[in-house]
């Protein structure tokens, strides 16, 4: 799976400035948390952190599956022998792909 810098820089810049924007008026006044209070949540965020990378590893792992499935069966569509239509639930052709020649055949 190729990855693009500039467009994953990009939505994770756009995130973070929508998470900004979100959390701009939700401060916390710290002097009015106790210190295990505030190591509490910070445990609390390294956690939460952990959990967020891990579902972006399943995330990743998903998408590569759904990229590979996508790309066999594209393939097996494309090169096919035989034509194929896709209908609606009416019936009628939406889709038409024509056989591939590549043996010569047709």
């Amino acid at each position: 799976m190729k990855k693009r810098p500039d467009q994953s820089q990009g939505k994770k810049q756009s995130l973070r400035e929508r998470a900004e924007k979100l959390a701009a008026g939700k401060h916390v006044n710290l002097d009015d948390l106790s210190k295990t209070d505030i190591l509490t949540l910070i445990h609390e965020l390294q956690v939460h952190q952990i959990e967020l990378e891990m579902q972006n590893e399943e995330l990743r792992k998903s998408q590569s599956a759904l990229e590979e499935s996508r790309n066999k069966y594209s393939d097996l569509y494309d090169f096919a022998p035989v034509g194929y239509f896709s209908f609606n639930e009416n019936g009628l052709i939406l889709e038409v792909k024509l056989p591939h020649h590549r043996w010569g055949l047709l």
